[in-house]
């Protein structure tokens, strides 16, 4: 049975309260968590971003990404297991999606280890094809790693909410 979709969450910027949320749901989505330190040097790099989605006041999907020539490299996306499978990963790629062709870029990749069958199907349901391994680049376990990517073509049709991930606007 599929779970209810939740409507629009909102995806703010994220800021140093949502850190303990943020590492609960890494911890709760990850064989190899990141830990605060990581966390924290990753978004103190230049040009990285970190966003949350927020359902019921709480933070429910987090991503972390930053931009690389025409395209945004997402290097975590995760969602708190209680709301999985309800749309808030496909409203947090929505949401970069629709900051694409403002910012001149035009596709979203990540890579994905082999081992995350989920991840891949659900990147597959959002319309991303995977276009490359890189093998042995799964950090300490040294496992293949699939790159995925999808490109967009601005379309003002879409909606600014799903950015062309099959979400209808709600307002």
């Amino acid at each position: 049975m599929k779970a209810e979709c939740l409507a629009a969450v909102p995806v703010r910027w994220m800021i140093r309260d949502d850190v303990a949320a943020v590492l609960s749901i890494e911890g709760a989505s990850f064989d190899r968590p990141w830990g605060a330190a990581e966390l924290l040097s990753a978004l103190r790099t230049e040009g990285v971003v970190g966003v949350v989605a927020e359902s019921g006041g709480c933070v429910a999907g987090f991503m972390v990404y930053a931009p690389r020539g025409r395209a945004i490299d997402v290097l975590r996306l995760a969602v708190a297991p209680g709301a999985r499978r309800r749309g808030v990963g496909r409203q947090l790629l929505g949401r970069l999606a629709a900051r694409l062709a403002p910012a001149g870029r035009t596709r979203i990749a990540l890579g994905v280890p082999e081992r995350l069958l989920t991840a891949q199907l659900f990147l597959r349901a959002c319309g991303f094809r995977a276009i490359a391994i890189e093998r042995g680049e799964g950090g300490e376990t040294r496992e293949d790693v699939y790159v995925f990517e999808r490109a967009w073509t601005p379309d003002p049709r879409l909606s600014a909410v799903g950015g062309g991930l099959g979400m209808d606007d709600p307002s």
